[in-house]
């Protein structure tokens, strides 16, 4: 009796320590897996400044808590490698985090912008359909779509995803100045001409807008509305040496030389070289 005792005893004590080692092992991980949040943290922070000095930084931080094994130190280090300029190290966190979590859609989004820096645009684009498949509603993966569709030719594809920005109720003065863009591509100079002058209704100072719109009223011998828009591109940017020129066509369309004479010699007083050149064509120097 007195044996069955001891060894139900000795059985009780082994169970106990067992659990107690648990319970340290647990305890250690856990202490681990705060320190690993506190260096996350802390990174997260140092990537609010502009400062490359607190984005190395925040690289030492995260490169602390890469023992996590956690999808989201990955993805925000291949972030900060890529705002510092280092594109391999970027690349390389983005797969890390990938391998981790394959459904890490900001680690793809990572990618192809890199890709996309590098002009391989086959890839880009195939990264930034991982990223539609899992999160189909981001405007920012659907622009960045549109820019390396367009690179590739597929100006219709570019649309279709500038299109998917306005219907997320996202879009931005510089969406339709893009879907004008990619109109113009198609030689639909109409459309073109829309989505700029809605680009203009959000953004009355946006000059790419506002040039581009220019050039389609000239085109269509609008030459009131175009010099309209050619001056206030100047307005915004005096130096804009091809606005000069725009307007000077359309001075010189509407038969108004003593303007572009004017022009030409403010330019000249101003010792404006640019716009010499741009006036040039158009008038006989004194």
């Amino acid at each position: 009796m007195l044996h069955m005792k001891s060894v139900g005893f000795l059985a009780f004590l082994f169970t106990l320590l067992t659990n107690l080692m648990r319970v340290s092992t647990v305890s250690a991980d856990a202490a681990k897996d705060l320190e690993y949040k506190k260096h996350y943290d802390r990174a997260r922070e140092l990537m609010k400044s502009k400062d490359k000095s607190d984005i190395e930084s925040a690289i030492k931080e995260l490169k602390q808590a890469v023992p996590s094994k956690r999808s989201a130190v990955y993805t925000s280090l291949g972030n900060a490698y890529y705002r510092i300029g280092d594109m391999t190290q970027s690349m390389w966190a983005y797969q890390e985090a990938i391998s981790i979590n394959p459904n890490s859609a900001a680690s793809y989004y990572g990618l192809g912008r890199i890709y996309q820096k590098n002009r391989n645009y086959d890839k880009a684009e195939e990264m930034f359909n991982e990223v539609i498949k899992i999160n189909p509603n981001r405007a920012a993966t659907h622009r960045r779509m549109a820019s390396v569709q367009s690179h590739k030719g597929n100006h219709e594809d570019a649309l279709a995803s500038i299109n998917k920005v306005i219907s997320l109720k996202s879009a931005t003065a510089r969406d339709y100045y893009h879907m004008g863009v990619y109109y113009g591509l198609q030689n639909k100079h109409k459309k073109a001409l829309e989505s700029f002058e809605q680009a203009i209704r959000m953004d009355p100072k946006d000059e790419y807008s506002l040039y581009s719109a220019g050039k389609r009223y000239l085109s269509f011998e609008r030459y009131d509305n175009a010099t309209d828009c050619f001056k206030k591109v100047l307005a915004i940017n005096p130096q804009h040496q091809r606005a000069r020129y725009q307007l000077a066509i359309c001075y010189d369309k509407t038969g108004q030389k003593d303007k572009i004479t004017q022009e030409y010699r403010k330019a000249k007083d101003a010792g404006d070289i640019d716009s010499l050149r741009a006036l040039s064509d158009f008038i006989d120097e004194e």
